[in-house]
């Protein structure tokens, strides 16, 4: 136990650098201030470490935790102090290619510093890193790759609910492995750029992967620009996605090419989503997933697109769907915005019994590239629909390759 207040700078820079002989645990019980590199690489490559806490610190300085604990062995580690994260590169590599047991960042309320835990977890293998009291991320480069490549039991933001930068999480947990969850409870709405941009992406395809269940319990809207852009591509083991209060997605790319190559999903539902809008907003969303069965949009009102289309191709490949459930849907709005809505599916009827509105080119190439041999319409919408671009040669799936049925 060590009663020093304050490490001064490079005051203990490589002091243990590289030692096997650090068995007891240590709690810097009194320390609240951390200079310019003051622990910078202190403990790098030490083996055979136990638990190390820093319950009172108050003050890091740039670069204070630079390396601190890199490539080491350590037990738990415990960092105090609600605003220590908010200068540059403070708490930077610290356990990047370490091993520990439990990571916690016990105050942080809040993260704001550039790079202040850029690349502090990669390559890491971890029981868990936890951020408990984590509210707000309003930096982009603060988490920059900080837990690419690790390998961690469990991670933990159950009170993070502001991201309110561009580019807030992209990229940030890329080839991670270990965790089967992943769960963000606080986050109500986003509306920027980039937020979860490649965020949990696998590079290939063919890597193990361990997640299997992405959680936003209480996410209502979604806007912006490639918001969630292919945040789980090519994770292959998730099972299930909890989105069980979204409503609204508006903007550019907002689920583009995000659950890509997915392929152990089986069943997704989105029980609260009642509009779509916006450009390629959806485009893509399932592309590959190839044990994908069903997907159900029970409270879906509206697809709407600003541009040329807005659901372009969602569930490209997906070669084991049977069905596309829009029991509710009732308007088709702008130029395309279900654009080869079923190519390459082998999925052969689809059904809209709630349509009442259906712009002149909105279903010009709906259907263009599928299996379709049925669609069904309501009768009171056979005029609308027989005056769309398109109807002869139904809506892209070519004549005589299908019937349009006005029977609901």
């Amino acid at each position: 136990r060590s009663n020093v207040q304050t490490i001064g700078p490079y005051g203990m820079q490589l002091t243990f650098y590289g030692c096997t002989s650090l068995e007891n645990d240590i709690e810097f019980t009194s320390l609240t201030s951390v200079c310019n590199y003051g622990l910078s690489e202190a403990f790098e490559n030490c083996v055979s470490t136990g638990d190390i806490s820093f319950p009172s610190l108050t003050t890091l300085n740039q670069y204070g935790f630079y390396k601190a604990f890199k490539n080491a062995d350590i037990g738990d580690l415990t960092i105090g102090g609600s605003s220590i994260l908010n200068g540059t590169y403070q708490a930077s590599s610290i356990l990047e290619g370490a091993t520990a047991k439990d990571v916690e960042f016990s105050d942080v309320t809040s993260i704001s510093g550039n790079n202040a835990l850029s690349n502090a977890f990669a390559n890491s293998t971890l029981d868990s890193v936890s951020f408990p009291e984590l509210t707000t991320i309003s930096n982009a480069t603060s988490f920059t790759s900080a837990f690419n490549s690790a390998n961690i039991g469990s991670i933990s933001f159950p009170k993070l609910s502001t991201l309110s930068v561009n580019s807030a999480l992209t990229n940030v947990f890329q080839d991670s492995i270990g965790y089967t969850t992943i769960s963000f409870p606080s986050i109500v709405s986003i509306n920027k750029t980039n937020v979860f941009y490649e965020a949990f992406k696998m590079t290939t395809a063919s890597q193990s992967d361990t997640l299997t269940t992405v959680s936003f319990a209480n996410l209502k809207n979604a806007y912006g620009t490639d918001s969630f852009a292919y945040a789980f591509q090519n994770r292959s083991s998730i099972t299930s996605l909890n989105f069980p209060n979204l409503e609204v997605l508006d903007g550019t790319r907002v689920f583009y090419f995000t659950f890509e190559n997915c392929t152990s999903l089986q069943a997704v539902t989105f029980p609260k989503l009642n509009k779509i809008r916006g450009s390629d907003t959806i485009e893509n969303i399932f592309r590959g997933c190839t044990s994908l069965t069903s997907v159900s949009f029970p409270a879906l009102v509206t697809i709407e697109s600003t541009s040329t289309r807005c659901a372009n191709s969602p569930f490209y490949d997906c070669s084991s769907l049977q069905s596309v459930s829009l029991p509710v849907l009732e308007s088709l709005k702008g130029t395309n915005p279900s654009r080869k809505f079923l190519q390459n599916t082998p999925v052969t009827t689809i059904s809209f019994p709630s349509l009442t509105t259906c712009d002149k080119a909105s279903l010009s190439e709906a259907f263009a590239d599928s299996s379709l041999t049925e669609a069904h319409f309501p009768a009171a919408m056979q005029a609308t629909i027989e005056a769309c671009t398109n109807y002869s040669t139904n809506f892209g799936r070519g004549a005589g390759n299908m019937t349009i049925y006005f029977d609901l």
